[in-house]
């Protein structure tokens, strides 16, 4: 009997044993199932959006110096990103337009002539190449192209050449370059903040040359087509 109780114990210690084994080899056999990878934000389609910020312009001549234009500006932009899958490098092209109103009015003297003139600028515009790095969500950028403004002179005098009440509008055109930072905070919406340097060509206002050169700091918001919540 004793034999009998020692031999069923045995049995039973053998048949734990075998079972914890052949457990712990079934869960070594048993596939684990992959991390779930969540994909980065990509930069890449057609956006929209509208920005505004504040520009200091200068226009001079020689034997006149200066103006020292400043003011604000509104508009809006288009624009289309590239970023290939895995890759932290963004390209892109982008179109903008704005209402500006930077202005100076003061005392001049053109010949034997002093009285009162206005420079303004009255619009912006820019084609850029843009060409970026991409932290995610975080798109820091440098842009250059083509850039253009437009300039009016009214004078309440009768300047040499200039009639009292008179004015005289240029569209200059020249270089556009700049660089900036683009948050996406909510799936297809982006903000940006963006410094802008306009070094634009000469135009002759009553046969005195003239160049144009801009300065602005603006901050933009952005809407993406196709890219999900």
């Amino acid at each position: 009997m004793r034999s009998f109780a020692k031999i069923l114990l045995a049995t039973t210690a053998l048949a734990i044993v075998s079972g914890a084994a052949s457990a712990a080899d079934m869960a070594r056999r048993m596939p684990t199932k992959a991390p779930v990878m969540v994909p980065g934000y990509n930069w890449t389609g057609l956006y929209l959006g509208v920005h505004g910020g504040y520009g200091w312009a200068s226009l001079g001549a020689a034997g006149f110096g200066r103006s020292n234009q400043d003011g604000g500006f509104l508009g809006g932009q288009i624009g289309y990103n590239w970023q290939g899958s895995g890759s932290p490098f963004v390209l892109g092209v982008e179109l903008d337009s704005a209402w500006a109103n930077l202005r100076q009015s003061a005392t001049t003297t053109i010949g034997a002539v002093t009285g009162a003139a206005t420079s303004k600028v009255d619009y912006l515009g820019s084609a850029r190449v843009r060409a970026g790095f991409a932290a995610d969500r975080a798109l820091f950028y440098g842009t250059v192209g083509l850039g253009w403004a437009s300039n009016e002179l009214t004078s309440a005098a009768a300047f040499p050449a200039f009639a009292a009440g008179s004015r005289i509008r240029n569209t200059h055109v020249g270089v556009a370059a700049g660089a900036g930072i683009e948050y996406a905070f909510a799936g297809p919406w982006s903000a940006k903040a963006e410094y802008m340097y306009y070094g634009l060509g000469r135009e002759s206002y009553a046969g005195v040359n003239a160049d144009l050169d801009i300065h602005t700091i603006k901050v933009g918001l952005n809407y993406r087509f196709g890219q999900p919540w």
